[in-house]
């Protein structure tokens, strides 16, 4: 009610600045999986200190406040510092959220079993794969892991973002257990110490794969852990080899090393030329005196014939300019030659 009064009627009323509705929209620079928690943007008030959590679509009071923006995985930076005005538009909040680097561990479950990796190698940087290593989600790695008790698998990896480790599942496949025994576990050949090689079937058992301990009586024990459907124990020593069924080998242990691996010679034969001063003369004795004996030609001649066609093309390839040495060469070809035809 307005009196009548000389004096001009004061009108005072305090406006309250009505909330402000946010609209948010928050990009990455590498899309989110599924599984992975919903971002939350904070609101901090500057004068208060307290945070507030806002979701898009919903109103603040206008203010000052620090802004930060939370997903698991990702980094906002440091906060920023807005100031909202009073408005009937809708404050835009628009920002970008970085995924960070992750280690990457092959320690998985199999059913209730841990299973933990002996070895996983990056196959770019030939490198051990480690804790400390981070890589940028998005980012593929090509890998190599080692299990003991299971197949090793190559695998190109792509990590997602997440928060702590990314856990790599790869397919694994259960190997199975042998154990034997061997009287050696090296021989030496022209004066070259080549320590036993094993393999299941046409494939090398892993190092990791293999456990071995002199037992009783100065044998060899060995553990090997191999495919399932491995149906023989081959082993090498230089060029000589054995081979017996995995279903025998428990009771009979690792047989004598007498059969020839044509392919393994000639890796004797470069072998020899390089660790004496007189190359490939070198070679030719060990040649000569291989020849000499019954059993070796025996073992030769069951070679097939491309096989040793090949080691005749290898000797013939030799750099001998001695006019002896070049009539040495082909005797030895022409006494492989009548072995590869069964002569």
């Amino acid at each position: 009610y307005i009196w009548p009064a000389e004096e001009p009627f004061v009108i005072e009323k305090e406006l309250v600045a009505k909330e402000v509705t946010i609209k948010i929209n928050v990009t990455y620079d590498v899309e989110p999986p599924k599984d992975l928690a919903e971002c939350q943007v904070m609101f901090i008030d500057k004068k208060t200190g307290i945070p507030r959590f806002i979701t898009d679509g919903k109103r603040i009071k206008p203010g000052g406040y620090s802004l930060d923006v939370l997903r698991a995985g990702y980094s906002f930076g440091t906060k920023k510092d807005i100031d909202i005005q009073p408005s009937e538009q809708p404050y835009p909040i628009n920002e970008k959220l970085l995924a960070k680097p992750r280690p990457i561990s092959f320690d998985m479950l199999s059913g209730i079993t841990l299973i933990n990796a002996h070895q996983a190698v990056n196959v770019t940087t030939g490198k051990d794969i480690t804790f400390q290593d981070k890589f940028r989600p998005g980012e593929e790695v090509d890998c190599v892991v080692k299990f003991r008790k299971f197949q090793t698998v190559r695998a190109r990896i792509r990590v997602v973002p997440g928060e702590g480790p990314f856990v790599a599942n790869v397919p694994l496949k259960a190997l199975v257990k042998y154990e034997f025994s061997s009287r050696q576990n090296e021989q030496e050949i022209d004066r070259i110490k080549y320590p036993y090689m094993m393999y299941a079937d046409s494939q090398p058992i892993e190092g990791h794969l293999i456990e071995t301990e002199k037992g009783p009586g100065g044998r060899w024990m060995y553990v090997v852990w191999v495919d399932p459907d491995a149906k023989n124990l081959v082993v090498y020593a230089g060029y000589m080899f054995a081979q017996i069924g995995f279903d025998k080998v428990a009771v009979s242990g690792v047989p004598r090393l007498d059969n020839i691996s044509i392919s393994k010679l000639v890796e004797h034969l470069e072998q020899v030329s390089r660790n004496d001063n007189r190359g490939y003369r070198s070679s030719l004795e060990v040649m000569e005196e291989l020849l000499k004996s019954p059993a070796r030609q025996s073992k030769i001649k069951a070679a097939h014939i491309n096989e040793i066609t090949q080691l005749i093309q290898y000797i013939e390839g030799w750099k001998l300019t001695d006019t002896n040495d070049r009539v040495r060469m082909r005797i030895i070809s022409e006494r492989l030659d009548k072995l590869g035809h069964g002569q």
